[in-house]
């Protein structure tokens, strides 16, 4: 008989480890963060993902970890080529829900609708093509699609389901911590855009466990709606 593969298994950890490894992480995302935003640099926040990631590999390569074992992998047989599709097409169909129906619905009334939350941050790119070309490489796919499902579903999300003491109510309740902190990650959105994010963060999570843990359809769906909505912008719709 064969051994199983624990390339692709999530490493077993105490709640005292992942409170070390969340702690460590957001010191470094937020010192990174605030520090390049005192320094009137531009994208502190995309910036400060990439230094998270970084910080998460080598935490991870210490204890001999790898990304796979959070989920960072191709498809490896039939079903996942019927999966994923499945899985990015129904994820990108609830974010739509969420954002068109789900939150203006509850925050009617007490929360002020914002059409584009954050549109005007990216008012450099309508029209420049080069610039939303290479803002879409680095940033869309680079530090959102990939570092922030990489970040929030794959580290935070997991490393909360120990520290909550593992199972099925760990993960309910690490899937709604990371989607709460997803969303204030986005508070240059204002209000509304903490609650959307937050919402989006939501359904990530989800699509993330019953996915199998698997990072791929989040990353994909993430960045497929990014790209949709920095297009809008660079066409000025």
């Amino acid at each position: 008989m064969s051994a199983p593969d624990m390339s692709t298994k999530p490493q077993t950890k105490t709640p005292l480890r992942a409170a070390i490894e969340i702690a460590l992480i957001a010191a470094v995302f937020l010192t990174t963060r605030e520090g390049l935003r005192s320094a009137g640099i531009d994208f502190p926040g995309p910036i400060a993902v990439f230094a998270s990631i970084i910080a998460i590999t080598i935490i991870m390569a210490a204890s001999g970890g790898k990304w796979s074992q959070l989920g960072l992998h191709a498809p490896k047989k039939g079903w996942d080529w019927v999966k994923l599709p499945v899985l990015v097409i129904a994820t990108m169909a609830a974010i739509v829900a969420v954002a068109m129906i789900v939150v203006p619905a509850v925050t009617s009334g007490f929360i002020e609708r914002v059409e584009d939350p954050g549109g005007d941050s990216f008012a450099f790119l309508r029209g420049n093509l080069p610039v939303f070309l290479g803002f879409m490489l680095l940033v869309v796919w680079g530090t959102a699609a990939f570092g922030e499902e990489m970040m929030f579903r794959g580290f935070l999300q997991t490393n909360l389901e120990a520290l909550f003491g593992g199972g099925t109510l760990a993960m309910i309740l690490a899937i709604i911590a990371q989607a709460i902190l997803f969303g204030l990650g986005h508070s240059y959105q204002g209000l509304y855009g903490i609650v959307l994010t937050g919402a989006i963060g939501l359904v990530m999570g989800i699509t993330y466990w019953l996915g199998g843990r698997w990072l791929l359809p989040v990353i994909l769906a993430h960045g497929l709606v990014d790209t949709i909505s920095i297009t809008q912008i660079y066409l000025g719709e």
